[in-house]
């Protein structure tokens, strides 16, 4: 689970720093000018420190905290510490604008100014009452805390991590591992027809590339591993080259990429030191020669001029040569062609074909039995096969797994279960997939699992999923000053998209954004304390630290369970079931969700909506539908000063006057 990026981080810890100079101005500050200065001053020096914990967490934290308990609480630690700084920041927010309203109130009401004067005073004493500068200087002292322990928390994370390091998952090379490829037969000639038919003579190019993307596990590296064993393509290419670049997915380090060809030319180990000889080196190698070079699994698509660094020496290469990449990313394919200057040449990999991919499934289901004998068994595979969304690689754990026990008890067994929650999909088919995962920064991160509170294959339509991220507090206002809130969320979405972890589809000629099955799988394992869906038939206790919370149909034990929900920032209630129990004190019950920023209520069966709605002063967006009663509560909704979005479906007793005045 990661936390927020560093922009984020660094701008909610220099708006509490200007918060506290400003307001060390003013006669509010319980402690003197002096003393909130060197407090600011100290807080500004502990954010590099603070950035170094983020950067464990958002690189190595989910890893990590499946192994150690201790680590994960530090975790959550930081995460309320630096979630309570926007609460503090967003309520000193609410005062001045509540400060605001009511002095603009008193320049117009004339004979009532001085009843509103004593509003405002009022206001300010509730200000102070209230301890909101107080929560201010607690965050800061938390976050000081926090910065201080930075060596330890450090040494404690690299201990782990290292420990799994050990694991060498996911290495490749061009050897192709199959006996028998079964399907990918049109995407292979595809690929085939590119690297061998092209110009003739000057009108070729020096070098051009072509990129295969597609999810996790749908068989790229082995489609690429075919192409390179083709003998069509062998007769045409002098050098057939392999560079796994994933293995150093973080950065792009141009020396290794180059050692590692030179390594792959030559098979011998590459002890060139400095950059420029790597490079004269590996352009003497191909210099008169036409070669095909794969770069398998490239993640970065942010680092075009690092990638010409690589390029530069392959240039010299004779006219014809190729470059063959595999990837997740949409984007990173769409990068290779703006290098080479050329149209975009990729081909998205999506799931086998229905008969191909049944093939392969049965084939390790059945693997060293005869598939005769089993002819009962071909009803239950055939719906377990369904679940996988022809995914190639899913086929093959899966069906392995089933070869274990050949008989209707256990296969009957798996159908009826969460397949991807079994351990052996947890270590390969889930592995690869948060490998995805884990190359998004953080802010993206954040919006993909937030998805997971809703329903799997749920069509998004893009305004209304950016609506919701602006509205939950997905979307730092003060990390992005020059672009609007809707045009960032749209720019998150649109890199998820290109990404692959959302595909698009249509219902009705409108585009929506839809997350594959595995994904939807994906986004709530890592979810897990964060996001959370409740349906009606799963009794269930509701983690303190959830955040986001979508409930199918609410009963009376589901709903008691939100008041405990203190960190609560997104509630959908999509129904209420017919034992509602009014008597549950739902008003008590909203007035609890200090931090809540989104709350949409469906299907509420004429029930009231809570009077203390108006109490929720971080309200970004309200939406209620016709089945709530809304009444009297609508005149408590003026006082939600950060209010952006408000829904009232098909509600026929509410007045345009009665909008207009709020």
């Amino acid at each position: 689970m990661a936390l927020m990026d560093e922009t984020a981080a660094s701008a909610i810890i220099s708006q509490l720093v200007d918060t506290m100079i400003n307001y060390a101005n003013t006669s509010w500050w319980p402690s003197s000018r002096s003393t909130a200065k060197a407090e600011a001053e100290k807080l500004q020096a502990s954010l590099p420190r603070i950035r170094l914990v983020l950067d464990a967490i958002n690189i190595k934290g989910d890893r990590i905290r499946q192994r150690s308990p201790d680590f994960d609480a530090r975790v959550w630690q930081l995460r309320d510490t630096l979630e309570a700084a926007d609460d503090v920041l967003d309520e000193i927010k609410y005062y001045e604008m509540e400060e605001k309203v009511n002095a603009r109130d008193s320049e117009v009401s004339g004979p009532i100014s001085g009843c509103k004067r004593k509003l405002v005073d009022f206001v300010k004493n509730a200000f102070l009452s209230d301890g909101v500068l107080g929560k201010l200087r607690e965050v800061v002292k938390e976050l000081e805390a926090i910065a201080s322990d930075v060596d330890i928390f450090l040494q404690f994370a690299n201990r782990i991590y290292q420990q799994l390091a050990l694991d060498n998952f996911g290495k490749t090379g061009s050897f192709v591992t199959e006996n028998s490829v079964v399907g990918r037969e049109k995407e292979k000639k595809t690929i085939i027809e590119w690297l061998t038919t092209g110009l003739d003579g000057e009108n070729e190019a020096f070098l051009s590339a072509f990129s295969i993307f597609g999810m996790g596990g749908m068989g790229k590296t082995t489609l690429a591993r075919l192409v390179c064993k083709d003998e069509g393509v062998i007769e045409k290419f002098d050098l057939i080259l392999w560079v796994r670049v994933s293995d150093n997915s973080y950065i792009v380090d141009t020396k290794i990429i180059t050692m590692n060809i030179l390594e792959d030319i030559t098979q011998q180990t590459c002890r060139l030191g400095n950059l420029h000889t790597l490079q004269y080196s590996l352009k003497e190698k191909v210099a008169s020669k036409k070669f095909l070079l794969v770069l398998d699994d490239v993640w970065r698509d942010d680092t075009m001029l690092k990638w010409e660094e690589v390029l530069a020496p392959l240039r010299y290469g004779e006219r014809g040569s190729k470059i063959l990449v595999t990837t997740r990313m949409e984007s990173v394919a769409k990068m290779f062609a703006r290098l080479m200057e050329g149209e975009n040449e990729y081909l998205n990999l999506d799931g086998l074909e229905e008969n191909d991919f049944t093939t392969l499934f049965y084939r390790h289901a059945f693997a060293g039995t005869d598939p005769n004998k089993y002819q009962h068994l071909h009803e239950i595979g055939n719906q377990i096969a369904k679940k996988l969304h022809a995914c190639p690689l899913a086929a093959k754990i899966i069906g392995g797994f089933l070869n274990n026990a050949i008989n209707s008890e256990f296969w009957n067994k798996i159908l009826n279960e969460d397949i991807l929650n079994m351990q052996v999909s947890e270590d390969y088919l889930m592995g690869i997939l948060k490998l995805s995962y884990y190359q998004l920064p953080a802010h993206l991160q954040l919006c993909f699992r937030y998805c997971s509170m809703f329903p799997q294959d749920y069509k998004f339509q893009k305004k209304e999923l950016v609506r919701m991220w602006i509205g939950s507090g997905l979307i730092l206002r003060y990390a992005h000053a020059s672009m609007s809130p809707e045009d960032v969320a749209g720019n998150y979405l649109d890199q998820l998209t290109t990404k692959s972890f959302f595909h698009l589809d249509y219902v009705s000629s409108v585009q929506c954004y839809v997350i594959h099955g595995l994904l939807h799988d994906l986004a709530r394992s890592v979810s897990v304390g964060e996001c959370l869906r409740i349906t009606s038939d799963i009794a269930i206790n509701i983690p303190r630290t959830i955040r986001h919370l979508y409930i199918e149909e609410g009963d009376d034990w589901t709903l008691r369970q939100i008041h405990n929900l203190k960190k609560l920032q997104t509630l959908v209630i999509n129904s209420i079931d017919d034992g509602w129990d009014e008597k549950l004190k739902f008003n008590e019950i909203l007035a609890s969700l200090k931090s809540l920023r989104l709350l949409k209520l469906r299907n509420g069966k004429y029930c009231k909506v809570p009077s203390t709605i108006g109490e929720l002063i971080h309200l970004r967006c309200l939406s209620i539908d016709s089945t709530w009663v809304l009444g009297e509560q609508l005149k408590t909704l003026y006082r939600l000063y950060h209010l952006e979005e408000l829904i009232v479906a098909n509600y026929s007793d509410m007045k345009e006057s009665e909008v207009k005045g709020m």
